[in-house]
This record gives structure tokens, sequence and C-alpha cells, in this order.
């Protein structure tokens, strides 16, 4: 039997279903999880921009057979509550912890999509002792700079912030989610991702946006363990110039046929490396 994507959504829909949704608190505020499995190890997803938990639906499946997995709703995102709060990944990685602790989970592997992966780089500033290991795909990764290059930046990406608090929000917002797609992105996927992104409400989307300009999570070098998985935009030799002067430890792979949705476009392939790379850091 060939099984379409809308059939392989239905059928990992179904799997996330069986699990119940759990609640950690922070700061009054709900944020929900899902936990497979027991142990106080486990392999922590974490979305990327305006997605939810839901985008690891064609990875959850095939890790909690071998592994503790942990699916959130990062705040303001998915099933989370959304206060009024500044998104920035100081907040993320707190309501992180909050998760961790409600349950029950003493080190874990990091897995960072996008706004995931400085996410997960904050959490690693904030609680190192927590962390094994790190896996970040289509990563929002900025080059460590000082204060003043941090200013130029922010000044920089102001015009698209503003363009996001606008009227035309839908417009600009879906737009800038198509370009994260590439020709061999089937129809279906796309169908699936840019609605639930476009679900989470503007005012937090403009804050996570903003959240992301502080890049002084990258600032200092991590001997964390560490596999970035970048689509291929033939940027290897740069990226790896970077990503040697940020990481001590890092195996960086750049994959060919992706956009920025690596672990729902391979996801078989996405899945094997990160059990490979539990394997090699004996997690």
């Amino acid at each position: 039997m060939i099984l379409t994507i809308i059939s392989l959504f239905a059928l990992g829909a179904a799997f996330l279903a069986s699990v119940p949704f759990r609640i950690a608190m922070l700061d009054g505020a709900r944020v929900r999880y899902q936990s497979f499995g027991k142990g106080a190890k486990a392999v922590v997803l974490i979305h990327g921009w305006i997605c939810d938990h839901s985008f690891w639906i064609r990875n959850i499946p095939a890790l909690s057979a071998e592994y503790r997995v942990i699916a959130m709703d990062l705040p303001g995102h998915g099933g989370s509550d959304g206060p009024k709060t500044d998104y920035t990944q100081q907040h993320f990685a707190k309501a992180l912890d909050a998760v961790l602790r409600d349950a029950k989970v003493s080190r874990a592997v990091l897995v960072g999509h996008n706004m995931g992966a400085p996410v997960a780089r904050q959490f690693v500033a904030d609680f190192p002792a927590k962390v094994a290991g790190l896996v970040l795909v289509d990563a929002a990764i900025s080059t460590p700079v000082d204060a003043g290059e941090m200013e130029k930046r922010k000044a920089r990406r102001l015009p698209f912030l503003e363009s996001l608090r606008s009227a035309a929000y839908p417009e600009i917002a879906g737009k800038f989610i198509d370009r994260m797609f590439v020709a061999e992105t089937p129809v279906e996927l796309r169908a699936q991702i840019k609605p639930r992104m476009m679900a989470t409400p503007q005012w937090i989307s403009v804050s996570a946006m903003d959240g992301m300009s502080d890049g002084s999570m990258w600032a200092s070098k991590s001997d964390v363990p560490t596999m970035c998985i970048f689509s291929d935009k033939g940027r290897k030799t740069e990226n790896d110039a970077m990503l040697s002067g940020m990481f001590s430890d890092v195996d960086h792979q750049e994959w060919p046929g992706g956009g920025n949705f690596t672990m729902l476009e391979m996801p078989d392939r996405f899945n094997a490396a990160v059990f490979e790379f539990l394997k090699k850091i004996g997690f």
C-alpha cells in the first residue's frame, strides 16, 4: 500500500492523539506538552517560529520507540497560554525548564527546529547541567557579534517587524512562509504546514520574531556535542567555518532537496541521523 503524505499525517495525528497532554506552569501561565515514554532522560523536541508540537508528527513515533520523547508548545504557540509578555529566547528557555521539571527530566538532548535552535542554545547557557546534546535543524543561527553590530542587525530587521505589525500581516507572513519551501516540497506538505503557522496570533508572531534578533546566546562557544542539519543552499564551507567557531564538538550536515522543514520533508533520513547522534554521544 502506498501511503500519501495526507495519510501519513493522519497516522501520526492518531499516534499523538493517543497520548494526553500535560501542563507545566510558568508565572501562572500554562505550557502544554506531551510525554511519550518514561525515564529521567528524554529527547526534547522544540518547534520553530509560529509552529507547534505537531511539526514533529513524522518523527515522534519513530523516536519514541527507543527513547522517552517530549514535545512542547512554546508559550504563545499551539495550545500553550499566550500571556502579554515579551517572547524572548530567555522566556522560552524558562518555559522549557518548567516542562522538564514537571516531567521530572534531569538530562535531555534538545532537538530544535528554526527558532527552536536559539531556544535550545539559550537553555544550554541557563541550565547547562541538564543538556547532554543538541540537534539543530534548519536553525536560526546568528554569528556572534559585539553589542554595536547587534544593534545594527536589529535596526535592519525593524522594517520587516513593522510590516508584520501592519494590517498586511496575512499577506506578509504568508509570503514569508512560502519562501521556506522549495520546488521539491510537496503541495500536500505545504497544505499541512502553512495554515498551522498562520494560526499563531499576529502579536505573538511579531514578538517572537523580534526575540530572535537577540543573538547573545551564540556569543560563547559551546562544548555540548552538537549536530547541525541544514537544507543544502551551497554554503557548506562558509557554515563549517561559522559553526566550528560556535561549537567545539559539531557534526555539520547539509542535505539537498529540502526547504526549511527537513524533519517533515525527509523524516526517515532525519530520524536515522538523530538515532546515530544519540548513539554516538552515548545517550
